[in-house]
C-alpha cells in the first residue's frame, strides 16, 4: 500500500515536472518573441523620429540636359507621403518660374516661384511641379528634385 502511494506520488511529481518544463519552454519562447518585438518597435520608433525631425531624404527626380522650348513648360508629378520640403536645384542658374500644385483633402494649393533654386514646403498628397520657360529662347537645364521628410 505504501509502495503504491509512493509510486503515485512519484508519477504525480514527474507529471508536474514535465508540465513545468513545458511551461518554462513556452515562457522562453514568449520572452524571445517579446525581445524581437521590442527590437522591431524600437527601430520603427527611431525611423519615425527621423521623419518627424526631417532627417530622411530621397531624390524624386534627377535629369540632365532637359530642353524647355521658348514659352513652354515641363511638369513632374509625385506622391508625397509625409510633410516636409522639396529642394529644387536647377543649373545653369537661369531665372525660371516654378509652379507647385498640391492636392489636399478638400482643396488644391498653388505656389509660384521665380528662381533657380527653391526650397518649398510640402504636405502629403499629390504634388505637381511645373517649370516654365518665359523666355524667347530655349532653356537647357539640369534639374534635381530632392524630397526631405
Amino acid at each position: 500500500m505504501v509502495l503504491n502511494k509512493t509510486k503515485l506520488e512519484i508519477d504525480l511529481l514527474e507529471s508536474q515536472l514535465d508540465f513545468l518544463e513545458n511551461y518554462s519552454n513556452f515562457l522562453k519562447l514568449q520572452l524571445d518573441y517579446y525581445k524581437n518585438l521590442t527590437l522591431f518597435l524600437s527601430t520603427h520608433i527611431e525611423e519615425l523620429k527621423d521623419i518627424i525631425y526631417l532627417k530622411e531624404e530621397t531624390i524624386l527626380a534627377q535629369y540632365e540636359g532637359i530642353e524647355i522650348p521658348p514659352y513652354s513648360n515641363v511638369s513632374y508629378t509625385f506622391t508625397i507621403e509625409y510633410a516636409g520640403y522639396i529642394d529644387i536645384l536647377i543649373s545653369p542658374n537661369e531665372e525660371i518660374t516654378i509652379i507647385v500644385a498640391g492636392t489636399l483633402p478638400n482643396n488644391e494649393i498653388h505656389y509660384q516661384y521665380t528662381t533657380h533654386n527653391s526650397i518649398i514646403p510640402v504636405l502629403p498628397g499629390k504634388l505637381t511641379l511645373t517649370i516654365i520657360n518665359n523666355s524667347s529662347s530655349p532653356y537647357y537645364i539640369d534639374i534635381e528634385i530632392r524630397y526631405v521628410f
